[in-house]
Order: structure tokens, then C-alpha cells, then sequence
């Protein structure tokens, strides 16, 4: 009879203990993540890591599809405007060097930072348990930065640069470091090569461009008429070279990234680099991949416990995170910013120059602490770049002016929306 009671009470201590199991899974807290689908694989890792250091948590991924994203753009915006939406954002600024414009959920991400759709993340990030802000580019930092506080935690960010070998240049210590010498320059390589890449990077060429809080335009319509005008000389003076074929080429030119150090390591040799410079005489990056955390959410220390993990060092700069007794996510960052830029951890970019001589290293780091001016890859962005394109392909000035008055009232526009 003993034994009979015995097996019962074990029989209901098992049902009770399942119930209890069950209860604890049915009362685990959920975050939505909101991530674009080219960075689906990347996050989905560093969510598998996370969720074994924090089993209490769950998390859900919302991706932004590839094809028909405006539906589902549209109704995470009708979400977010009714006091929902997901937890965390991880998301890509609209391209710019692409014909087609792509669907994007804050199409001016700037803009939105004094749109109180973002949390302010200070008080978190004192808090933090990985993430060392001190040892991050502040410039690129500070761009996600208002009144209020940390709005915006930059990923990666990019500017354009340019290696020569240094017996191709004539004087190697004359390299232009603003748009004005750029423009004066008689180096025909330097001259070649900025004009080849000018197309791709031409908005770079300008400082602060907006005051997005009090919704002014910095630079007036005769200073854009001046620019392109620049930038139209500048092609044709290269054009009119003779022999232009016999230029020597430059090591490699363009977004600075994990190519552009794979192209210094392979080119041996002393090197002149510099960056494409602006209008006042530093660098203006764009960053195009970006982190926040929704101002609606009701799970604040859970969603920032993800980006915490997202920006440690062990994820940054690849070395891995040590969950049950392995290695794991040590290549999330390098799928995330593959030929995308660069990560705003300092230690990471060291990493990502690879073997580039030591010379070439400072030179690159240093030209990290000549960034002046960070913009985000937006709408407000594409439209001067696509202002370029049109006036590259029409000869007459009135044209041209009436192409740069458009955009100008456009931009204005966009400010006031």
C-alpha cells in the first residue's frame, strides 16, 4: 500500500513540476527584433547566443523582405504610430549608389531622432555589462546623439579614400586635404582617379548640410549651383588631359573597407593615401548601418541586453563568446559589415586592416580622427546624389540650374515634412 501511495505522489510531484516548467516557458518575456533581410543570417546568430546567456528572454525576428517590402514597411509604421511596433531596430540606411531606390523603414534616420520614435539609451549604456563606448570613433558616435541623449548606435559607417603608389605621384607631400586643393590639383592620377569616384561619393563634398530639428538648410541654392559647377570642371579638366590612358592607375580607390586593405596588402610598397576630402576641410562619412531601440517598448533592459551583446568586443572585433564551453559568433560583425564599411569600434578596424604595413595603418586610423561631418544614408542624401547624375547627363546651364533648383526645393521639402 506504501508503495502504491509512493508512486502517486511521485506521479503528481511529475505533472506539478511539468506544469511549473510550463508556467516559467508561458511567462517568458518576448522582444521583436526588426532587422532588414540581407542581415537576417548575422542576427539570427548573435539571437541563438544571446538567448542561452538570457533563457529567461525570448526573441522574434521581423525581417523587411527582399520583394514587397513596402507592405510590410507600411505596417510596421502604422504600428510604431499606434504606440507598438518592434523592440529593437537593426537596419540599413537607404542605398546610394544602387538605380533602384530601395523600401527602407526610416527613410531619414536623423530625421527621426527628433521624431521620439527612438528611446534615449544612456542611462543603459551606463549600465552596460559589454559594450565600451570610450574605444569607439565618438564622431561617428555623437551623429546619434541629440539634446535628449543617445538615440542612435552607428554599426558601420564609410568615406572614401584613395591609395597610390608614392613613386607615381610627383610630390607626395602636396596630396589635397580640402575640396579647393582637390580642385587646383595637378597630380594626374590624384585627378584621374577622384574624378572616376567623384560620381559615386559627389554629397561627401559637402560639411553640415541641415539642421534637422529647426528644419534649415545650411547651404543656400547658389552654393549647390557652385558645387556641381565644380564638379563638372573638375571631370572635364580631366577629360581634356592628353593621354590619359598612359595615368598610372591608383592601388585602389573608393569606399574604404575590408577590399580596400585587402588591395593595400597585396600592393607592396610605400603608399600615399588620403580621403576624399569636403568642403571645410575634413571628412564627411555616411553611416549605413545603424541599431536603436523603440521608445514604446516595455521591455527596456531586454532589448538593449541584445545590442549590449551586439557591440561587446567579443562580437565587434571577433573574437567570440564562450557559451557551453565553445566559440561562437565570432564572424557575425564581419557578415554585417561585409563591404559595407567600417565597425565603429576602433579595435575592429585595426583588425579589419589585416596585415597593411604599419605605415599604412596610422594612416588609416588617423584619417578616422579627420571625420568632420556624419551623415546617414537616406532620402535626403539620394536626392543629391541623384541631382549629380542628372546634371552630368545635360550640357545646357539652364538646365542645369533648373535641375538644381528641383532638388534644392525638394530637400526644403523634406525638411519642413
Amino acid at each position: 500500500m506504501r508503495k502504491k501511495i509512493g508512486i502517486i505522489m511521485a506521479v503528481i510531484l511529475l505533472f506539478t513540476s511539468c506544469g511549473s516548467i510550463q508556467n516559467q516557458l508561458d511567462k517568458k518575456k518576448v522582444i521583436t527584433v526588426c532587422v532588414d533581410y540581407l542581415y537576417e543570417p548575422a542576427v539570427s546568430e548573435l539571437v541563438n547566443i544571446w538567448k542561452k546567456l538570457r533563457q529567461d528572454v525570448d526573441v522574434k525576428l521581423v525581417i523587411i523582405p527582399k520583394e514587397e517590402a513596402e507592405i510590410k514597411i507600411s505596417e510596421l509604421r502604422t504600428e510604431i504610430m499606434s504606440g507598438g511596433g518592434p523592440d529593437v531596430f537593426i537596419l540599413e540606411g537607404m542605398p546610394l549608389l544602387t538605380e533602384d531606390i530601395k523600401n527602407v523603414l526610416f527613410l531619414n534616420p536623423q530625421k527621426m531622432m527628433d521624431s521620439e520614435v527612438f528611446l534615449p539609451l544612456d542611462h543603459l549604456i551606463e549600465q552596460a555589462q559589454y559594450m565600451n563606448p570610450d574605444i569607439w570613433n565618438q564622431k561617428i558616435l555623437e551623429s546619434g546623439r541629440t539634446e535628449e541623449g543617445q538615440l542612435i548606435l552607428p554599426i558601420c559607417y564609410e568615406y572614401s579614400a584613395y591609395a597610390f603608389r608614392t613613386d607615381d605621384l610627383d610630390d607626395s607631400q602636396h596630396i589635397p586635404s580640402s575640396w579647393e586643393e582637390l580642385l587646383v590639383c595637378e597630380e594626374e592620377p590624384i585627378i584621374k582617379e577622384t574624378v572616376s569616384k567623384v560620381l559615386m561619393s559627389y554629397y561627401s563634398i559637402f560639411g553640415e548640410l541641415a539642421d534637422y530639428q529647426n528644419e534649415i538648410l545650411f547651404l543656400s541654392e547658389e552654393e549647390f549651383t557652385k558645387r556641381i559647377q565644380e564638379v563638372i570642371l573638375l571631370r572635364e579638366k580631366y577629360w581634356n588631359m592628353e593621354g590619359r590612358e598612359a595615368i598610372p592607375e591608383a592601388v585602389v580607390a573608393g569606399r574604404v573597407d575590408s577590399d580596400f586593405f585587402s588591395a593595400l596588402e597585396r600592393e607592396k610598397g610605400e603608399h600615399t593615401i588620403f580621403a576624399f576630402p569636403n568642403i571645410d576641410g575634413g571628412i564627411t562619412a555616411t553611416v549605413n548601418l545603424y541599431a536603436a531601440i523603440n521608445r514604446n517598448t516595455n521591455q527596456q533592459e531586454e532589448a538593449f541586453s541584445l545590442l549590449d551583446l551586439l557591440f561587446s568586443e567579443e562580437i565587434m572585433c571577433g573574437k567570440g563568446v564562450s557559451v557551453e564551453g565553445h566559440i561562437q559568433g565570432s564572424n557575425i560583425m564581419l557578415q554585417m559589415i561585409s563591404n559595407r564599411g567600417i565597425p565603429i569600434h576602433n579595435d575592429a578596424l585595426r583588425q579589419l586592416c589585416g596585415k597593411i604595413s604599419e605605415e599604412d595603418k596610422t594612416i588609416v586610423m588617423g584619417m578616422g580622427q579627420q571625420i568632420q561631418t556624419v551623415c546617414y544614408a537616406s532620402d535626403f542624401i539620394r536626392e543629391l546624389a541623384d541631382m549629380y547624375w542628372e546634371c552630368a547627363a545635360v550640357r545646357e546651364e539652364d538646365k542645369r540650374r533648373e535641375i538644381i533648383s528641383q532638388t534644392y526645393y525638394t530637400l526644403q521639402m523634406n525638411l519642413a515634412e
